[in-house]
């Protein structure tokens, strides 16, 4: 994986600067920001089928939005089970502050230290999970694609070291982010969207390696596609054709 590349692919488009500031500026609008979101996940394909542009022109924004949505949809059925656990967090939180008697205290802090645990162990696994799942939504752009667990788990566990180093790839993007706010509005415009979409080409390039995404792949040289025939076996041919019978 060419770590690199995810970083100073963006620069290479000509209209990058006005690429960027649109994506940025939708980011920080509601509703609208599901059109950046769509985007980026055009740019985690066209990394994949290796479009020899990666970054589209912002030409599709109604596909877009559909796009972020779906996967907004996808991410929220993914938090159910935290969303579930930080309530029950915080009705024993609650308990545990009303609770008259120290015994009771004791158990309610452990119940809720336990299901602070439980939490954090589901975030950890969301965010392995969730990549994986974004590659195969990108696939068909088909919801059902992104919650295939068995699908997923073969993807994470076809080319495992590429996955982590796109996952830290994408996590450096978000820092790299980050750093935007030193800037104040302006900086966030670009830096944050900036970050995403490099961890979407390291996404892209994960797909690539693993074939997930159709027409993804190794694109092999032409002589490489130029096999010989293999000699068919024929019948030898007499030289003078069989005598006539009587």
């Amino acid at each position: 994986m060419d770590i690199g590349k995810a970083f100073t692919f963006i620069p290479e488009d000509k209209e990058w600067l006005k690429k960027i500031a649109i994506g940025g500026v939708l980011t920080l609008l509601p509703v609208a920001n599901f059109i950046p979101q769509g985007y980026a996940l055009r740019v985690m394909r066209n990394v994949a089928t290796d479009e020899p542009a990666p970054l589209p022109e912002w030409s599709d924004w109604g596909g877009d939005l559909k796009k972020g949505f779906m996967w907004w949809v996808a991410m929220a059925v993914y938090a159910i089970p935290i969303i579930l656990l930080g309530i029950v967090f915080s009705i024993l939180g609650a308990a545990t502050g009303g609770a008259s008697s120290e015994e009771v205290s004791g158990v309610l802090g452990i119940a809720t230290l336990c299901m602070n645990c439980l939490m954090g162990l589901y975030a950890l696994l969301m965010a392995v999970v969730l990549p994986a799942a974004m590659v195969r939504f990108a696939d068909k752009w088909s919801l059902k694609d992104a919650f295939e667990l068995g699908a997923i788990k073969a993807l994470i566990t076809k080319k495992p070291g590429a996955y982590a180093t796109a996952i830290v790839v994408a996590m450096l993007g978000a820092m790299a982010g980050s750093l935007g706010s030193i800037a104040c509005v302006i900086g966030v415009i670009f830096t944050t969207f900036y970050g995403t979409l490099a961890g979407m080409h390291a996404l892209g390039q994960f797909a690539a390696e693993t074939e997930a995404i159709e027409g993804s792949g190794v694109v092999l040289p032409e002589d490489d596609l130029l096999d010989e025939p293999e000699e068919e076996d024929l019948a030898p041919l007499d030289d003078e054709p069989p005598a006539p019978t009587e």
